[in-house]
């Protein structure tokens, strides 16, 4: 796997994995398996190794700060909660810091609940201030975000790095997305790219909203895909 990827991604699908069997396995001995990865990785990777429990432990951590007063069910959901918890860290705008908190709190319960669209789009029309203004965007691209990261996730544990670029070309799609629609990129490509220079137009990582705003194209993990030989 290391040989096929950047270290980032490496990095990236390692932690993934660790949450996936500790999200399969509720019951495991954390100290038992970081311990086990320790002698894996060995002392050149100690620091390596003691960042992956690290975000372990702040998805707990998130978990217990942000979760428990919503009322929702956690049972084994630390990948959902950390790619939610992605969504919202993500600049929406320039709202002042009260609009984004109460923002951040009505998208957590929402895509916890796995509500669609229009709930979204009328739950963020109560919150009310600019955010309201810009519901359908906001409800749209939040939605999609999500379930983008969250097959992104799939595909780090599933160690699939091709993705293809799927989606319709219209007159009014963007110049960024009408030039992969079709085709195949690494994701370390994907790391790469960027869908628009001017850093506060478009919203980014490229992997999690791929054209931006509203962008309603899709980056879909392909397990069978094998690049052209030089």
């Amino acid at each position: 796997m290391q040989s096929s990827v950047s270290f980032d991604t490496y990095k990236e699908s390692v932690i993934q994995k660790i949450i996936d069997y500790a999200n399969q396995n509720p019951n495991a001995d954390l100290k038992e398996l970081k311990k086990e990865i320790s002698q894996i990785f060995g002392v050149p990777y100690e620091s390596f190794s003691n960042e992956l429990f690290m975000r372990y432990d702040d998805i707990i951590e998130v978990t217990n700060r942000l979760y428990y007063d919503l009322g929702v069910d956690l049972t084994r959901d630390h990948q959902k909660i950390q790619a939610i918890e992605k969504i919202n860290a993500t600049r929406l705008g320039s709202y002042e810091k009260k609009w984004v908190k109460k923002l951040s709190k009505v998208t957590r319960k929402a895509l916890f609940e796995k509500v669609d669209y229009y709930e979204l789009r009328h739950r963020i029309k109560k919150v009310g201030g600019g955010v309201s203004d810009y519901a359908n965007v906001l409800a749209a691209t939040q939605i999609k975000g999500y379930a983008r990261e969250v097959k992104h996730q799939k595909a780090n544990i599933g160690e699939v790095y091709w993705y293809k670029y799927m989606g319709n070309i219209r007159e009014t799609t963007r110049d960024f997305c009408r030039e992969k629609v079709g085709n195949h990129f690494h994701i370390d490509e994907i790391r790469a790219m960027d869908n628009d220079p001017r850093q506060e137009k478009q919203l980014k990582p490229v992997i999690t909203y791929c054209g931006g705003w509203n962008c309603r194209h899709d980056w879909e993990p392909n397990p069978f895909y094998k690049p052209p030989k030089d």
